[in-house]
């Protein structure tokens, strides 16, 4: 049964006033924080009257979508491109890209306790990662993390050296200047080549984006009291045409390992921009 719409996502934040009113600018993302039993969504806006890109957030303050939703809006230090949001235990995740003087990845950790609970003063704690580009935070289903398991993050090292890079961020809000994000684990997978050179279409010459380069939403988490796992995927070629290479990763003492890789392509057809879950 569908209970509501369609309407334009920005409808969250109508009669939330500031310099990001009226803009509807887009990559919505919509996550449910299954220990709260609270919504949350998010989008940017980047088209406002004072210059500045912010990123707009709203949690919903029952377990109905459809009542009321405590909203913020957090000043962005550059075009805050491509967010990807998690829920962990102690703070909601985000990752960018970020557009300006130079790209990089931005990665973010939003006041989760407070935003439960409608509290302006939620904060956020802000780190740009110079020469990153397409990072995931690790977002739970299931049994949460152990309490004190800080978000983790993932990263494909596409142009240098193929490399998975795995991040920690130890969030701190009795004292942010505390905080950390830091390099954890550096995995080696199996060798892939990225060189798809787009998808074709029917009836034209002009090729879809593969975004071979970036690792695709979500980087899923899950703990199984014996271990903790994270899955995730990208697009590679498999033969000039694209195909998801995806991965799981475990954890059970020490670092993390990669369990089991593979390719998905059973047969000609193009597989790109992927999602998987388990």
């Amino acid at each position: 049964n569908k209970l509501y719409g369609p309407v334009n996502n920005s409808t969250l934040w109508q009669g939330f006033i500031g310099p990001w009113t009226g803009t509807n600018d887009g990559d919505p993302i919509i996550l449910y924080d299954e220990v709260a039993d609270r919504w949350l969504a998010s989008q940017f806006a980047v088209n406002t009257n004072n210059g500045i890109n912010y990123q707009l957030l709203a949690v919903s303050a029952t377990p109905d979508p459809l009542g009321e939703w405590h909203r913020y809006a957090f000043a962005m230090v550059a075009f805050n491109d491509y967010p990807k949001l998690s829920v962990w235990n102690d703070a909601y995740y985000a990752t960018w890209n970020m557009f300006g003087s130079y790209t990089r990845v931005g990665v973010a950790a939003f006041e989760r306790d407070k935003m439960l609970i409608g509290d302006p003063n939620a904060r956020m704690v802000y780190y740009d990662r110079p020469g990153t580009f397409a990072m995931l935070p690790a977002d739970f289903d299931g049994t949460p993390p152990p309490a004190g398991t800080p978000g983790f993050f993932a990263h494909l090292r596409n142009f240098s050296d193929q490399k998975l890079e795995i991040y920690e961020f130890d969030v701190d809000w009795n004292n942010t200047a505390s905080s950390t994000f830091t390099l954890s684990t550096v995995l080696t997978p199996a060798t892939y080549s990225t060189n798809v050179g787009g998808v074709p279409q029917p009836g034209t010459s002009q090729n879809l984006d593969d975004l071979a380069v970036m690792l695709m939403y979500r980087l899923q988490y899950r703990n199984f009291g014996t271990h903790e796992s994270m899955v995730f995927n990208h697009t590679i070629s498999n033969s000039g045409r694209a195909a998801p290479r995806w991965y799981e990763l475990r954890k059970t003492t020490g670092d993390w390992t990669i369990y089991q890789q593979g390719t998905y392509a059973p047969d000609t057809e193009e597989r790109w921009m992927g999602s998987i879950a388990m």
